[in-house]
């Protein structure tokens, strides 16, 4: 705010300055633009260059502000679709690390339990009926038969 005051002042020195050199120049002046030529005090020269060089200053001025605006209204938008990605986006890592979390407390649990069912294979005789035992580990024929039907013939 304090700088919109200090340029409403600068602008009110300005137009001061320029009224009082208009009002010491009242002599009548010839002024050719293109075909035209006229005569024409010199107060109403300056005042007229001042208002057309406000105008055409004005003009640019809005110009650049309908384009920020405009810019800004895409920008926002532009925000908000990222803002909203970004949630997706949290939202997927937040439910990918339950699952980890998840997976990491199932795997824990079955290696717990599953050590004393896996920790110790006993590739030697099994014992298929009285007195008969067979050779049982990996090549061999009863692993060859157990396997087939997962990994197809090998």
């Amino acid at each position: 705010m304090k700088r919109m005051h200090i340029y409403l002042i600068v602008s009110l020195v300005f137009a001061l300055l320029v009224a009082f050199f208009a009002v010491q120049n009242v002599e009548p002046v010839s002024v050719a633009f293109l075909f035209w030529n006229v005569e024409i005090s010199l107060v109403l020269v300056i005042l007229g260059s001042m208002f057309f060089g406000v105008l055409v200053t004005s003009l640019f001025d809005l110009f650049q502000r309908t384009r920020k605006g405009i810019d800004h209204k895409t920008l926002v938008k532009q925000v908000d679709q990222l803002a909203s990605d970004n949630d997706g986006l949290k939202k997927a890592l937040e439910e990918q690390r339950l699952l980890a979390e998840q997976n990491k407390g199932a795997s824990a649990a079955a290696a717990s339990t599953g050590a004393a069912n896996t920790g110790a294979v006993n590739y030697g005789a099994v014992n298929t009926g009285p007195g008969a035992s067979k050779p049982v580990g990996p090549g061999s024929a009863s692993d060859k038969q157990a396997t087939s039907g997962y990994y197809g013939n090998q």
